[in-house]
């Protein structure tokens, strides 16, 4: 987890260098909703819809806090709550969603893990669930998807702010998004 937040200061410092460059960078909140309210947008949106349709429901565990990921030195004043998701009745979880939470209560990032062992469909609607909460439109979403480089932003015209995408593994099964209001990496 350490080169998680490693990576995440990296890309600050590299906005922030970038940011004489570019008008002086401002990271904002990715995301107007606390935790639960975004976990409620991505179960009554588009792609949760159509998962279930096919026979599918997706169920995420009860918000709980993550201590351990907490980091005072980098996100002061923020905590991390987590879910846990999976095809409803299946005993094994397909991934994690986790939430860094501002002063406000309003998620500033979010962290998404695909399981290991879980099943890689589920995991990819629910990324594209945490894509569309986060206002972004296909078009968007494309855009960060077909992007190979391990960041990469586009600009979300629902919520008027760039979401920075950053892929933390080979693997692509963690995902962090950051939102940024004037920048371009």
């Amino acid at each position: 987890m350490k080169k998680f937040f490693l990576a995440i200061i990296a890309v600050l410092f590299a906005l922030t260098c970038s940011a004489d460059a570019a008008d002086n960078v401002n990271l904002v909140r990715v995301s107007d909703f606390n935790p639960k309210e975004f976990i409620d947008r991505m179960g009554t949106g588009v792609v949760y819809q159509t998962f279930r349709q096919s026979g599918k429901l997706v169920a995420f565990t009860q918000l709980k806090s993550r201590p351990q990921f907490y980091d005072a030195e980098n996100f002061p004043g923020m905590s991390v709550v987590g879910t846990v998701f999976g095809v409803e009745g299946d005993p094994l979880p397909d991934g994690e969603v986790r939430f860094f939470v501002d002063n406000e209560g309003n998620v500033f990032v979010v962290q998404f893990l695909a399981s290991d062992i879980g099943n890689a469909k589920t995991s990819g609607m629910v990324l594209l669930m945490v894509m569309e909460a986060l206002g972004l439109n296909e078009n968007e979403v494309d855009a960060l998807i077909n992007r190979q480089s391990p960041i990469t932003e586009v600009f979300c015209a629902n919520t008027k702010r760039r979401i920075i995408r950053q892929i933390s593994d080979r693997e692509g099964r963690v995902i962090t998004f950051f939102g940024a209001s004037n920048s371009k990496l």
